[in-house]
């Protein structure tokens, strides 16, 4: 039972649960509701062991827990909080909110009265995956063997577990499942859970048949393919099962996504931002999903990339014959493989960072593949920053950041306060970091730094901030102002549990010396004076000398810029090396795409690329050429410059000039939706077949909601559609 929460709850039972979650231990095995412990890391235990035992006779078992969050006793949850050491407040705290809960439910607009609850915890609070987790911690204890005839490991994610076997027969196999499945009910029994029978299945791997498992009551044969965790698993231990599953999941997001941007016309309702941004956030996730794993077999990657492909040209309806290194680039979304690749570097970076699956002596085979040179651990520390760290204010909306930037100005004009402004800036090996300091509306002369050419864009930005604090002299509050949204979030939670050392470590003397720091985003190349002095200073820094307090700092990014970096250059020598360099727009963001509807970005595809049918231009010199549409007499009006053609920041004109122009004679066909429509394409695939009137009355026509149907004494049928047409077939069709 799923329960609707008020969202201040929520707010404040995330807070508990991040104190709950540093008191409290649930293992290496336990997944979910636990920072750096998602799903794709219980998989990756799961995959590691199978690669690890390949050599012996292995299965899984799946199994479920029936209606657990309903079923957990209250005080048995709190005796085993105590004996895992939660400390005394959290424990009342988490006592009285699991006592006195009522609960009615809503049913076709219709309300029950309220009834008690005297057990569970509710279903959609974040605070009680990781309470059901320490309830079931000693249900699902990792079970850890290993020996030279048996190995055993069971991996839990909240309410999901897998008893991983490996033996040297196929009978001591199924024994040793059997008997770490009784054990895992009988612990779950004494605290009134059981496992739900029609989701408990399990799989054999390997050529050779599997005879049929007890588990519990019942003889269950072993399945073909097995879902674990969201994976698909086979018999074979490939990933063709997986692949298929989420390509068939992500077709029917396809067809969600244009119908909802067709149901609203190409000239309004949603337009190409929209419509790529559902495809971006619901249809590629689902694509992707396992794609850390997927990547490294050619055949799947093919097979999604050809499904990403049909993807962008069935939703935005581009050419047939669009080239995909263009269609990709236009779209900003990296080819699976260079993706796949990604998302390989980051589990990397996560596993030796967070020394994940290091207990365990099977660990390391699908991760020592994933190394990448450049990637090293990162060094976390175990104790939050409690002095001086930055309070951070973002407002996301560009416009009203720039108001709330004018207030806070007017503000500070009367006030001592320093405020500052910083950049950094890295391009083509370059880089530097610059800001500048006001006082009571007062500039003091910018100041600019020379970088490591190594340092990426956003360590540069870390530095300016890090450098402007350091000049401060006195202990007066300080507003910084940044145009780096990433920096602000991550200086924001410097006071977190988790948080990279090598940054806490640059930051910690500094903002304990100065006065209380507000750091707010900005948007940046808007016009505030401040951040454009900021953006020069900064760019200056390229000329100068490198600062020598700036060698050998580690900011704690690295990874994660190392593996985006790398995407970026993957990509665009992937986008050269096939050919493609007369298409000028290199790959990257398609924030251009912004406020266009999606007719625009139909015709703005055929320009840049060149393709499509030509109407109209028949009479024209060189109207056979690739970019005729773009040098045409007839639309000779308005037109900007050739050379723009790729650039974004002027697309505007180019919109301008189409729209004035008709856009260029070009149209999308419209979406038939009715069913007299559907009943008139019906109309020739009967007449192809030849079908007689008395077939035709035998056809099954109330599944398109036709009225009762009539036959002739001239051999003819009619019948009444449900929207009133009248249909008469005459003689044969």
């Amino acid at each position: 039972m799923i329960a609707l929460l008020p969202t201040f709850s929520k707010l404040l039972e995330r807070i508990v649960l991040v104190r709950l979650a540093r008191c409290l231990d649930l293992g290496e095995t336990q997944f979910g509701s636990r920072q750096k412990r998602g799903v794709h890391d219980a998989v990756a235990g799961v995959l590691e062991f199978l690669e690890h035992n390949s050599g012996m006779h292995r299965l899984l078992v799946s199994m479920d827990v029936e209606g657990g969050f309903d079923k957990l006793d209250k005080g048995l949850l709190m005796d085993f909080l105590v004996a895992r050491r939660c400390p005394a407040g959290l424990g009342d705290w988490i006592a009285r909110w699991c006592d006195g809960r009522r609960v009615r439910f809503r049913f076709n607009g219709r309300l029950s009265r309220y009834y008690d609850i005297e057990r569970g915890v509710p279903q959609g609070s974040p605070l009680s995956p990781f309470l059901f987790g320490a309830y079931v911690a000693d249900v699902l204890t990792p079970r850890l063997h290993y020996g030279p005839s048996v190995r055993i490991i069971v991996i839990s994610y909240v309410d999901d577990a897998v008893i991983a076997v490996a033996a040297s027969s196929q009978s001591l196999a199924k024994y040793i499942a059997a008997e770490i499945f009784e054990d895992c009910c009988n612990v779950a029994r004494a605290r009134g859970l059981d496992f739900a029978p029609l989701k408990t299945e399990w799989i054999g791997f390997g050529d050779l048949p599997w005879d049929p498992l007890g588990l519990g009551p019942a003889v269950l044969p072993p399945v073909e393919d097995m879902r674990v965790l969201g994976y698909r698993f086979n018999r074979h231990l490939n990933w063709s099962t997986h692949v298929d599953y989420w390509l068939r999941r992500g077709l029917g997001v396809r067809n969600r996504i244009s119908a909802v941007t067709r149901r609203f016309g190409d000239t309004g309702g949603a337009g190409a931002w929209e419509a790529f941004r559902l495809v971006q956030g619901a249809y590629l996730p689902t694509v992707y999903f396992g794609l850390e794993f997927v990547g490294d077999y050619d055949r799947y990657v093919k097979r999604i990339q050809v499904h990403v492909n049909d993807t962008l040209r069935h939703v935005f309806r581009l050419p047939f014959k669009l080239a995909n290194n263009i269609l990709l680039a236009e779209f900003g979304i990296p080819p699976v493989h260079i993706q796949s690749r990604y998302l390989q570097r980051r589990c990397y970076a996560r596993m030796i960072s967070y020394r994940f699956g290091d207990e365990f002596p099977f660990f390391g085979c699908i991760r020592d593949g994933w190394a990448q040179d450049g990637v090293v651990a990162e060094a976390v520390s175990s104790e939050a920053v409690t002095v001086g760290v930055p309070d951070c204010l973002i407002v996301r909306d560009k416009d009203a950041a720039i108001a709330r930037h004018a207030e806070m100005w007017d503000q500070y004009l009367d006030e001592d306060r320093h405020v500052v402004y910083t950049d950094g800036s890295s391009m083509s090996g370059k880089s530097g970091a610059g800001w500048v300091q006001y006082d009571r509306g007062l500039r003091e002369e910018p100041v600019s730094e020379g970088l490591p050419p190594a340092f990426c864009a956003l360590e540069c930005e870390i530095w300016a901030v890090y450098r402007a604090l350091c000049s401060l002299q006195d202990c007066l509050p300080v507003t910084v102002f940044l145009d780096c949204l990433p920096v602000v979030e991550m200086l924001g939670k410097l006071g977190s549990e988790n948080r990279n050392h090598g940054l806490a470590k640059l930051f910690a003397v500094v903002l304990g010396r100065v006065g209380v720091v507000t750091l707010v985003w900005i948007p940046g190349h808007r016009g505030i004076g401040g951040n454009e002095v900021a953006d020069v200073a900064a760019r200056a820094g390229w000329d100068r000398g490198v600062v020598a307090e700036s060698r050998g700092v580690e900011f704690g990014v690295g990874n994660g810029m190392l593996a985006r970096d790398l995407r970026v250059e993957e990509w665009k020598s992937w986008h050269r090396c096939q050919g493609h360099d007369y298409y000028r727009r290199l790959p990257r963001s398609p924030k251009h795409l912004r406020g266009l509807l999606q007719w625009d970005a139909y015709v703005l595809v055929r320009l840049r690329s060149g393709t499509g049918v030509r109407i109209g231009h028949e009479g024209c010199i060189g109207a056979d050429d690739r970019f005729h549409l773009v040098e045409c007499t007839q639309y000779l009006t308005g037109r900007p410059p050739r050379h723009t053609l790729h650039d974004d920041k002027r697309l505007s004109d180019w919109v301008d000039w189409w729209r004035a122009h008709q856009y260029l004679n070009t149209s999308v066909a419209k979406h038939k939706t009715s069913i007299a429509g559907v009943v008139l394409r019906l109309l020739p695939v009967l007449l192809n077949l030849r079908l007689c009137a008395t077939s035709v009355a035998r056809l099954p026509w109330g599944l398109i909601g036709a009225g009762p149907i009539a036959l002739g004494g001239d051999g003819s049928t009619s019948f009444r559609t449900s929207i009133g047409v009248p249909v008469t077939f005459v003689g044969w069709l």
